[in-house]
This record gives structure tokens, sequence and C-alpha cells, in this order.
């Protein structure tokens, strides 16, 4: 990288991957709202102004870099406590192993509305058919499936109001769908970690931090 902002982007010979035109584009728009102005704490950067051109393998030269001067306010991520989760998973073997743990889901699902479990959010997922696609997951072969286990998460105020779910799952092993494939047991609840993004001035946060380090 040179004083006037140009740079060539490269990587150590041997390595994996690849460096070129289409693989920085992407990632020079990963996760950017306004590329005429990307907030980071040095500068708002203008990315509408780059230009950027293969030289060699692997090699790619970037100039044109304009920009802002850095922003009055900077981003702060702060965790907070955010209730507690519990958690049970059952798991179902073919046949019909998705229509069982849907039934399952059903059974515990009015078994929760029944007990009066306050739960303040409720997640159902089928794992090894939607637990990473969702409503997305394809439906083809879902009644072909060797294995799919149910994961029931609910998010409460208390803990002891988590732990409830837990007691719901064991009675499906004797008296539930057949066929169980596998049981996790009475998973203990644990704390939520809530995310807060917010912006502050910067004139409230250290512009550097010294380490000191005395041998006792």
């Amino acid at each position: 990288m040179w004083e006037n902002g140009d740079a060539v982007i490269s990587k150590a010979p041997g390595t994996g991957g690849r460096v070129s035109f289409d693989t920085l584009r992407e990632q020079l728009l990963y996760e950017v709202h306004d590329p005429a102005h990307y907030l980071t704490p040095d500068v708002d950067a203008d990315m509408t102004t780059l230009h950027m051109e293969e030289i060699g393998s692997d090699q790619v030269r970037v100039t044109g870099a304009s920009g802002y001067p850095a922003p009055a306010t900077l981003k702060i991520v702060a965790g907070y406590e955010d209730g507690f989760m519990g958690q049970a998973v059952i798991g179902y073997a073919w046949p019909d192993a998705l229509a069982k743990a849907q039934l399952a889901s059903q059974i515990i699902t009015q078994q929760m509305a029944e007990s009066g479990l306050k739960a303040e959010e409720t997640v159902i997922e089928y794992q090894g058919y939607n637990s990473i696609h969702g409503p997305l997951a394809d439906p083809t072969h879902a009644a072909d499936l060797n294995e799919v286990y149910l994961r029931i998460a609910v998010r409460c105020s208390d803990r002891k109001e988590a732990a409830k779910l837990g007691r719901l799952v064991p009675p499906l092993g004797l008296s539930g769908p057949p066929f169980i494939g596998g049981l996790g047991g009475m998973t203990e609840p644990r704390g939520l970690l809530g995310i807060w993004p917010t912006l502050a001035p910067r004139t409230m946060i250290e512009e550097s931090i010294r380490v000191s380090v005395e041998e006792a």
C-alpha cells in the first residue's frame, strides 16, 4: 500500500484461494449498506470511486480510493442478558421420520399451551430437513428421509420457566410416535445474550490504551 491510498492485493504463493477482480468485488460489497458512505472508525469511505485491475496471477491493483473525514460517532455493539433458553431434541428414524417428528412437535406444543409455559419466543426446526434452509427447504424427498431430529427451543424471561420444556420430551420415548432414534434428555436452561448496536460520540471513547506489565 502506498501513501496515496493505492494498493496491490495479493496472497502468499502456494496457498489456497484466489485473488481476482471478481473475488475482490464480492468482498468489497460485503455488508455494505451505502458504498458512497462506508463508515469506519478512521474514515467515511467512498467506494464508488475505486478502480480495480488484475495485473498478474492473484494480484489486483486498487486505485482511486476517496472519502471524507472520520465520522463523529463510533459504533458500539453491546451485549445484554436477554432471558433464558430451554431446548429439547428428539430424533426419529425411517419410515415417515419427518411425519413422526412433526407429530411430536404438535404434542409438545399442545402440552406447552396446556401447562401454561410462558415462552416469549419459540423455534421449531427439523434437523435433517429444514434446520438450515427453513421455509425454502425442498420437500421433494421429505417422505424418504432416513432420520429427522426435532429441535424445539424457547426463550423465557425466567430460568425455571425455560426448564419446563425439557420435562415434556422424555415421555415421548414410550408414549409418542414409534421408532425414536435418539433423545437429548433434559437440557439445562442457559442464559441468552442479546445484541444492542448503537452509536456513541467518539469523544467518549478512549483513543488509545496503554498496557503495563509488572513482574511480581
